[in-house]
This record gives structure tokens, sequence and C-alpha cells, in this order.
């Protein structure tokens, strides 16, 4: 008994540890859930659908107060995908949050972007006319 409580203990240990090293990320996906608005003589009827993320967007401010869309500091391209970056120190003066971006849907997510995280990157794969297309990801470390 007593060495399924370590092991269980350790497992706990591990997995702070793990969390404390995770990138902040946008969530892969979001499921949006709508309702028409009622007709006369209609029946509206409920439907959710899942949307993958398309792009970050990283902002200065309160996400639906002031707030100040950040253009990357940089880009490169690597493959078919290019890989925007955010220096985050140089923005920290006010709050830094980030509003998500999902394929097909308006819906978006934010969370402020916690203050020991000092870079943000988004890798997108982009059209020649800028289109987001393919599976997109974003890491703050």
């Amino acid at each position: 008994m007593h060495w399924i409580a370590v092991c269980l203990l350790g497992v706990g240990f591990v997995s702070a540890a793990a969390a404390q090293t995770a990138a902040f990320t946008c969530p892969a996906t979001i499921t949006v859930s709508e309702t028409a608005a009622p007709l006369e003589g209609w029946a509206p009827e409920a439907a959710s659908s899942t949307h993958r993320l398309k792009m970050p967007k990283v902002y200065n401010g309160k996400p639906g107060g002031e707030e100040y869309d950040l253009k990357p500091d940089g880009q490169k391209i690597v493959g078919k995908k290019t890989v925007f970056l955010w220096k985050l120190s140089d923005y920290r003066d006010l709050n830094l949050f980030v509003r998500c971006v999902y394929h097909g849907t308006s819906a978006t997510v934010t969370a402020d972007i916690p203050a020991n995280l000092s870079t943000c990157t988004a890798t997108l794969e982009l059209t020649p006319k800028g289109e987001v297309v393919g599976r997109s990801e974003m890491a703050c470390r």
C-alpha cells in the first residue's frame, strides 16, 4: 500500500514538472454550438461543430476593451510553412493576451499570456495569396 502511494506521489511530481515546462498554446480545436433565431412558422434546431485552429493573434491590453494588435517581430519560411515570431518582452508595458481564431467560424477564445513567457511562435501554411490553410500550431515559451 505504501509503495502505491509513493508511486502516485512520484507521478504527481513528474506531472507538475511537465506542466511547468509545457508551452502555452491555443486549443487545437473548439466546439461551437449555434441556434438559428426563431422565425414565424419555423422551429430552430441547435447544431454544434468542431473547428481547427487557424491562427493566433497577439494583443496588448484587455480583451474587449482597449486592445492593440501586435504584428510579428519576424518570420521565416520552413518548407511549405511560415513561422511567425513575437518577442513578448518588448511589449510587457501592458497586459498581453492571445485571441485564437478558428477555421470556418467567427467564434474565438482569448487568454492572458503568462508574464514569465518571452516569445510566441505561430506556424501556418499559407497559400500564395496569404490565406491560411492546413494545420496551424502556436506556442509561447
